[in-house]
């Protein structure tokens, strides 16, 4: 569909157009994962910061569902690394729970704060700890990810994590 989004796009669509919802055109593109399409949106203007009225910004979505390249694309266009959902849940996080090893690579390349927390206090480590990613786990460590910080509701840590998991390795 790269060619009818750029036909479109020739024909001065509004790239930034967005449904009632806020979800724009870059939003749909990544969630479908449509690389072509994203760089075609991109390459138009397509605003890399924008968010859908649950605050959801298309680098999360590309996070969440472990579209690394989308990731790169999103970052190397200006996305902000720290675009945080209400409870402070950031792209990082979404990626090292699902156990995204390559988006979690690169929003550590591009600056993601290791250790931002969402509002329970639960840290990109605890969160990879929890689903029992070790390479997750292995590039927070690297990354310089406090092995000791605790999630503010139960004191939880990524060692109680990991071990409430049955995650041994």
């Amino acid at each position: 569909h790269a060619k009818t989004v750029e036909a479109l796009l020739d024909a001065r669509a509004d790239v930034n157009l967005a449904m009632r919802d806020g979800t724009t055109a870059l939003h749909t593109a990544t969630y479908k994962g449509h690389t072509e399409v994203v760089a075609a949106l991109i390459r138009a203007g397509a605003l890399v910061q924008a968010r859908c009225h649950d605050g959801v910004a298309a680098l999360l979505m590309a996070a969440k569902s472990g579209r690394d390249e989308l990731v790169r694309m999103l970052l190397k266009a200006g996305a902000d690394v720290e675009a945080a959902l209400r409870d402070g849940g950031t792209p990082l996080l979404a990626a090292a729970y699902k156990g995204h090893d390559a988006c979690v690579e690169a929003l550590l390349q591009y600056g993601a704060s290791v250790d931002a927390a969402r509002a329970d206090g639960l840290t990109p480590l605890c969160q990879a700890s929890k689903a029992g990613h070790v390479r997750c786990v292995e590039l927070l460590l690297e990354g310089g990810a406090n092995v000791e910080a605790a999630g503010a509701v139960y004191g939880t840590t990524s060692l109680l994590m990991a071990s409430k998991g049955g995650h041994a390795e």
